[in-house]
């Protein structure tokens, strides 16, 4: 049987796309992910949430750009079109606001979206995480287990993958 200092050990010299895995099938093993701590755990949501940022941005574009090939327009124009859309305004105040945004931003629409969706990811899972880790808090208190919050919300990082 291993001792925690193993454990510990062995965690740590996992690499990302293991914790990945052992995050996804290997429930048992989250109290020794627990032992890496917390700034390992936060390492791991930033890059995990990079990488989701990255995948949307990337699948949003070449959607849009598909759309956008088909009506002959440019693709920061199509975007900025779908982003006004979404709000009324009268025809006149649209076609400023559209060609406003599409001087300031321009070509780099896709930075812009990259930098909204690892905002919009990061801050909707972290109140997920949050949740998650209360509920596992009273979870210990049900249960009668002796965990620090810290643990618990390391934890809720590696089960939220």
């Amino acid at each position: 049987m291993k001792n925690n200092n193993q454990k510990k050990e062995e965690y740590l010299s996992l690499n990302f796309f293991q914790m990945i895995w052992y995050s996804i099938t290997k429930f048992e093993r989250y109290p020794e992910m627990a032992f890496g701590g917390l700034k390992k755990a936060i390492i791991y949501f930033t890059k995990l949430m990079l990488i989701f940022s990255f995948l949307f941005t990337i699948s949003y574009v070449y959607y849009v750009s598909r759309i956008a090939n088909t009506e002959n327009i440019d693709l920061s124009t199509k975007i900025v079109n779908q982003i006004v859309d979404n709000y009324e305004y009268n025809d006149i105040e649209k076609e400023e606001l559209i060609k406003s945004l599409n001087q300031q931003i321009g070509n780099n629409i896709v930075i812009v979206l990259f930098l909204s969706f690892l905002i919009a990811i990061s801050f909707s899972t972290l109140l997920d995480i949050i949740t998650l880790s209360i509920f596992g808090l009273f979870t210990c208190i049900i249960a009668k287990l002796k965990m620090a919050y810290k643990a618990v919300f390391t934890m809720s990082i590696y089960a939220m993958t």
